[in-house]
């Protein structure tokens, strides 16, 4: 008579490895959404349907002083940062729209491109990189845009672009 095989127990850990990665996928859409809530939101209330003038819509607005409404407005934003950032040239476009960039763009003989405007103003900011580097660069650029936009100063005739 034979003794029977030991019954071989089935493996259960790819199972465990599977339902690990859909509860953390879970988890991690869940506090994507709520972010990307806040986020919207926040631009509901500032940027779209504003109770106020904002800040940088108010008379007497410098560039200098449009970048730091942006930087103000980009640091106040929660939610996705990344999402914050790309919304800074938003509200440089807004508060530069109305200006006349006439004098102050044909101050600009520094100009090579727009990817290194505004880096030299961002380190006399003190921005640290990993905080607040991208709405600094974003609104620089916006500044620069602008400029070349309307043809003005140090871009007539020149390339701004990278």
């Amino acid at each position: 008579m034979s003794t029977p095989a030991p019954a071989v127990e089935p493996d259960n850990s790819l199972k465990w490895v599977a339902i690990g990665v859909a509860v953390a996928s879970l988890i991690l859409g869940i506090v994507l959404y709520a972010r990307y809530s806040e986020f919207r939101s926040y631009i509901r209330t500032t940027l779209e349907h504003p109770e106020a003038t904002p800040s940088w819509r108010l008379p007497g607005m410098t560039p200098e002083r449009c970048v730091d409404q942006a930087m103000a407005w980009t640091a106040s934003c929660h939610g996705i940062k990344n999402l914050c950032d790309v919304y800074t040239t938003r509200v440089m476009e807004e508060c530069l729209q109305p200006l006349d960039l006439t004098t102050y763009c044909g101050q600009l003989t520094q100009i090579e491109t727009i990817a290194r405007f505004g880096q030299q103003e961002c380190l006399a900011r003190g921005v640290r990189r990993e905080v607040s580097a991208n709405s600094c660069s974003k609104a620089y650029k916006a500044i620069a845009e602008s400029c070349a936009d309307k043809g003005r100063g140090a871009h007539q005739g020149k390339s701004v672009m990278p």
